[in-house]
């Protein structure tokens, strides 16, 4: 649920191709140390502006997640 809620305040950067990529790269760059894979990452893969979805119409939100599900069943949309 983390990555939704960060998704849902506009706190997500990465694009949802890459998040297999992430961690392949990672784990090399770990092992080599290496800046060109880190390069790669970024250009490929982070997004300059945030990558805003609704999951959530009860919990807090960037923007209006009004028609999504909610959910805590039953609870008042947030942007009521």
């Amino acid at each position: 649920n983390k990555i939704l809620f960060m998704k849902q305040m506009g706190m997500w950067h990465l694009k949802d191709d890459c998040s297999e990529v992430l961690g392949n790269i990672t784990s090399r760059f770990i092992a080599d140390n290496s800046t060109r894979d880190t390069r790669y990452m970024s250009s490929r893969c982070c997004s300059v502006t945030p990558l805003v979805s609704c999951h959530y119409r009860d919990k807090p939100s960037v923007i209006d997640c009004s028609s999504s599900p909610s959910m805590d069943h039953g609870a008042a949309s947030y942007w009521k």
